[in-house]
C-alpha cells in the first residue's frame, strides 16, 4: 500500500491560510481520485485545516514547535551555506513533518511512502502502478510531469528530470527510511525527502541500486501567487524564456488530463 504524506505549515507561517486550505483541498481530491484503492493519505498539521471528509485521509497532529533558523544545530555548516534563513527553517520544519507522517504511514501498514506538497496534483494511475509493482525493492521517482500556471488553460510539459523541479517526486520503500530522532535540531537528520532531486543518487551510494523512473506523467506542479519557491515571480521576470517554454512544450489542459488529475472548474 502507498502512503501519501502531505505536510502543511502552521497557520502562523502561512502567507494566506484560506488560499492554502483551498489548494490543500484540491491536492487531497486529486490524491483520493486514485483508480486503485491501495493507498492512504496522511495530512501532517499543527493547526487543523478545513477538513476533507474521506475514509482514505488521516489527519496527524504534529506536536513539535517551529525552530528558528539560528537554533538549528547545523546552521553554520548546512543551513547558512545552502539556504536563506527563512528557507532553511522552512525546510527543516517540512522535513521533520514528512518523517512524522512516514511514521504514521508505517503504523498503518504502508509499504511505500511519497511526500506530496499541499499544492500539487497527482495522477490517478499512481497507486495502481505501485500495487502492480509491489515487489520493487527501492521505489520510484517522478521523471515526467507538468507545470501549470493556474491563470492559464495550458500546461508546460516536463519530459525529464521533474524530480529536480518539485518536491512531490519520490516514492520510497519504507525499508530505506532512516530512524528519526524527533527531538533533533539537525537538518541533516530530517532531510531524507528534502533533497528531492538527488535522492536516487544518495540511495545508490548506500545500496548500489536505486529508485526507478515512473513511466508516465505523474504530477502537476501548480504555479500560484503564494508558492513557497516564488516560481510565479520567476516566470514573470523571465517572460520570454517562459513564452518559449509554452511554445515548445506547451500542452492544452484537456478533459482527459482534468479527469486524471481531478481538476475541477475552479482550482483556486
Amino acid at each position: 500500500m502507498l502512503g501519501f504524506i502531505v505536510p502543511i505549515r502552521g497557520k502562523s507561517k502561512s502567507q494566506d491560510w484560506d488560499k492554502s486550505n483551498e489548494l490543500l483541498k484540491n491536492t487531497l481530491q486529486s490524491i483520493c481520485n486514485q483508480d486503485d484503492p491501495s493507498f492512504m493519505v496522511f495530512v501532517v498539521y499543527t493547526d487543523m485545516p478545513y477538513l476533507l471528509k474521506n475514509d482514505k485521509v488521516i489527519y496527524v497532529k504534529y506536536p513539535y514547535p517551529f525552530v528558528p533558523a539560528k537554533e538549528i544545530a547545523d546552521y553554520e555548516t548546512v543551513v547558512k551555506v545552502q539556504f536563506t534563513d527563512s528557507m532553511g527553517q522552512g525546510v527543516f520544519d517540512k522535513g521533520k513533518r514528512v518523517m512524522w507522517g512516514c511514521q504514521a504511514a508505517i503504523q498503518h501498514g504502508c509499504k511505500y511512502v511519497m511526500s506530496v506538497d499541499s499544492d500539487d496534483l497527482v495522477s490517478n494511475k499512481l497507486s495502481g502502478f505501485v500495487a502492480q509493482n509491489s515487489n520493487e525493492k527501492y521505489g520510484w521517482f517522478v521523471n515526467k510531469g507538468y507545470i501549470w500556471n493556474i491563470k492559464f488553460p495550458w500546461l508546460i510539459k516536463v519530459p525529464v528530470n521533474m524530480n529536480h523541479l518539485n518536491g512531490s517526486t519520490n516514492i520510497a520503500n519504507i525499508n530505506l527510511l532512516p530512524e528519526t530522532d524527533f527531538e533533533t535540531k539537525n537538518l541533516s537528520d530530517v532531510s531524507f525527502f528534502i533533497g528531492h532531486g538527488y535522492l536516487k543518487e544518495r540511495i545508490f551510494l548506500q545500496h548500489k541500486d536505486t529508485l526507478k523512473a515512473l513511466p508516465f506523467y505523474t504530477i502537476i506542479y501548480l504555479i500560484h501567487d503564494i508558492n513557497w519557491s516564488g516560481y510565479s515571480s520567476i516566470q514573470k521576470k523571465d517572460f520570454f524564456k517562459t513564452l518559449i517554454k509554452y511554445l515548445v512544450r506547451g500542452k492544452w489542459l484537456t478533459r482527459s488530463i482534468k479527469n486524471e488529475f481531478s481538476i475541477s472548474k475552479k482550482v483556486f
